[in-house]
């Protein structure tokens, strides 16, 4: 346990404030996601879908830049201090966001993110929420957080929603409230960390130097788990980043406006992430392993990407596309939801969280380094059911691989699981 009161009442404050935190420091850089082309306006670069897709690749380029060292500062410092800083100085850049101040200096915001989000912030958060859970709570507790992320990420956008039907004949100006609104929200988030965080015991959590923290990075690497959750982190990752092309290709195919294509997107991408999360938490509990779980989710994510690649885009399937990419976020926030829970299913020690957190971001989150771009260029490039067929043929690509991973980790933990049950019943045969 992290901290140092180790009642239900103290976890459940930590973590709702872990969900407060996690819901805004990322609204900025994946506000796209939800917002594809009244934030594109706003910045100036409609038209221009290879460079707006760049300011996403170079945050992803800084994150994969920021995971190692970012997992060796979790092992370290203290997460408290690490956490109040980021929040602050995200909302901070988010403020100089929302005066629009040009392309260059928007990819200036974007690389600062990557220190703010990523190196002192991401790692972090991991490590708090795994100590916070017993073993046992591992995959509920994360769960738990997701759903919690997901009520008030909905909460939130059907608010950004509405700002922008109120501003929508008033140019930018809808996009501007938003993103100064997500931006001292993150200022508050990060002051009420610092009065209201707990603070954390981690003598025996972290580690007594960078040179120890750089050890137990080195033995990270060495851990099987380290790479499956790499993968049960690179599905969801490409899978959601691809859950942003949904609008612009809806809009094409069926002539939705943006005010109802936004719609769908928030609701796509929020209530269904809830409602999926909350079911993680009692399935989970029910199948005794978070690793069954992701490999079911990512058995039936290959079979609703092969439907919509096949799928013809026309405004008659309308419906059909609309549930169809419903389910898809459905499994894939199934994956997003509990794939925390593997680092302590897989028996790894506490002092090494950060570094196995740090390396399989590393690796997971790769799309975001380049997925956009090769989108963006794609679209550009190619016509639009061309492009579009790349798009899910990828998609499909990624699936299977990461469920060939899933079912590697599902023989790690299951086999870990029986050595723990043996332990457990040898005293009594003796």
């Amino acid at each position: 346990m992290a901290t140092k009161s180790k009642g239900k009442g103290q976890k459940m404050l930590v973590l709702l404030l872990m969900i407060i935190s996690m819901c805004t420091i990322y609204v900025l850089p994946y506000l796209r996601y939800q917002f594809f082309t009244p934030l594109q306006e706003a910045m100036g670069l409609a038209g221009e879908t290879q460079k707006y897709g760049n300011l996403v690749t170079v945050y992803g380029v800084m994150n994969i830049l920021m995971y190692l060292p970012g997992g060796i500062i979790a092992d370290r410092f203290n997460p408290k201090k690490l956490m109040v800083f980021s929040m602050i100085s995200s909302g901070v850049l988010g403020l100089w966001m929302a005066t629009w101040p040009g392309y260059e200096m928007l990819l200036l915001i974007h690389i600062l993110w990557g220190f703010t989000t990523v190196l002192t912030f991401w790692a972090t958060s991991v490590k708090v929420v795994n100590m916070l859970a017993s073993s046992d709570e591992q995959g509920t507790m994360f769960g738990m957080l997701e759903s919690g992320r997901g009520i008030v990420n909905m909460l939130l956008n059907f608010a950004w929603v509405g700002v922008l039907a109120m501003f929508v004949n008033r140019g930018t100006l809808g996009m501007t409230v938003v993103v100064a609104a997500v931006s001292i929200l993150m200022i508050i988030s990060g002051v009420l960390l610092g009065f209201l965080l707990p603070p954390m015991d981690v003598d025996e959590t972290s580690n007594g130097s960078i040179k120890d923290s750089i050890k137990s990075l080195f033995g990270a690497f060495k851990l099987p788990i380290t790479y499956v959750l790499a993968a049960m982190i690179f599905v969801p990752s490409a899978i959601s980043a691809t859950g942003s092309y949904y609008a612009p290709y809806l809009e094409t195919v069926a002539g939705l406006d943006t005010v109802t294509s936004s719609t769908f997107s928030v609701v796509r991408s929020t209530v269904v992430p809830v409602v999926a999360a909350l079911a993680c938490t009692m399935v989970v509990k029910k199948m005794g392993r978070s690793s069954r779980l992701l490999l079911w989710s990512c058995v039936v994510l290959i079979a609703l990407a092969v439907a919509l690649r096949v799928m013809p885009g026309a405004a008659a399937f309308l419906w059909p596309l609309m549930i169809l990419m419903c389910l898809i976020s459905f499994f894939t926030s199934c994956c997003r939801a509990v794939n925390w829970a593997l680092i302590d299913e897989a028996g790894t020690a506490k002092i090494m969280v950060g570094s196995v957190t740090g390396i399989a971001s590393l690796i997971g989150y790769l799309p975001d380094s380049f997925i956009h771009t090769m989108y963006g260029g794609w679209i550009d490039n190619y016509d639009f059911t061309t492009a579009y067929n790349k798009i899910f043929n990828f998609c499909i690509i990624v699936v299977v691989v990461g469920t060939l991973f899933a079912l590697l980790g599902e023989r790690i933990i299951k086999k870990r699981q029986a050595e723990l049950k043996t332990e457990a019943s040898a005293p009594a045969e003796n």
